[in-house]
C-alpha cells in the first residue's frame, strides 16, 4: 500500500504472482487504477491446477466484471496467462 500511495506513475506491465484469491484481491484493486490502455497483466498461477477457478482466475474475472474492464488474452501456457487491457471501463471514468 505504501508504494502505491507514493508512486504517481502508470503501469505498463503488472506481474501478478499472488496464487491465492485473497492475495490477488488485496494486490490488484489498488494497482488497477494505475493501469492504462495497453497495460499487460501477467498471471503466474492462472489456471491448469486443481481448484484454479477459486484463486487468481476468479479474482481477475470478478474485477473485470466489477469495473467493466476489457482485456483479451495475449498468450498462455500450462499455468500462466497474459492479458492486455484495451478498456479500463469504470476505472478510466474515475481517473478522468
Amino acid at each position: 500500500p505504501r508504494f502505491v500511495a507514493e508512486w504517481s506513475g502508470r503501469a505498463a506491465i503488472v506481474h501478478v504472482d499472488c496464487t491465492l484469491y485473497a492475495s490477488t484481491m488485496a494486490c490488484l484493486p489498488p494497482i488497477l487504477p494505475r493501469c492504462q490502455q495497453g497495460t499487460i497483466l501477467i498471471f503466474d498461477e492462472y489456471y491448469g491446477y486443481p481448484e484454479f477457478t477459486q484463486h487468481e482466475w476468479r479474482a481477475w474475472r470478478e474485477l473485470r466484471h466489477k469495473y467493466g474492464i476489457e482485456a483479451p488474452c495475449l498468450v498462455y501456457d500450462a499455468r500462466r496467462v497474459a492479458f492486455q487491457i484495451t478498456d479500463l471501463g469504470e476505472l478510466a471514468e474515475a481517473s478522468a
